[in-house]
């Protein structure tokens, strides 16, 4: 009986995803890229603003004062609230606004923010670029956090 009422709770909550259409990896490459050089160059910007507000001409490239420890912070930062954007933009990033596609939850009908959350924090994990690989179905932010990709 409770297979029964799980199946039945399953076809209700799935109803949304039977029209979309999952993205394919070549799409899900391009938006990486344009994501993590979005990132690249928002952390560069804050990392002069940085430099400007302390006064001591702090720049990511100048190598009299590198500053790994202030660099990580910088660019996780950055990584992390960029990618914690994508609840305010209804699952997207300038990428996924490029590419035409978004994030969509595969029980919820809603992501909340806690799932973007859980999803921003798998993605800092530095081997979850392998768990792209031709091998896998999906990326580790995806499946631990029950998010797929679609087109818009």
């Amino acid at each position: 009986m409770k297979r029964y009422y799980t199946q039945i709770i399953d076809i209700e909550l799935g109803w949304h995803l039977s029209k979309t259409i999952q993205a394919e990896k070549y799409i899900r490459l391009a938006n990486f890229l344009i994501d993590y050089l979005s990132i690249y160059c928002l952390a560069t910007l804050v990392g002069i603003f940085v430099g400007y507000i302390s006064s001591s001409e702090y720049l990511f490239f100048n190598s009299h004062q590198f500053n790994p420890f202030l660099d990580y912070v910088i660019v996780t930062s950055t990584l992390f609230v960029y990618f914690s954007s994508e609840f305010l933009f209804n699952g997207k990033t300038l990428g996924k606004y490029l590419t035409r596609t978004r994030v969509v939850h595969n029980l919820e009908t809603e992501i909340s923010f806690k799932v973007f959350l859980l999803r921003t924090l798998w993605r800092m994990i530095p081997i979850d670029v392998f768990s792209f690989l031709p091998s896998h179905n999906d990326c580790w932010h995806d499946r631990f956090s029950d998010t797929v990709v679609v087109y818009d």
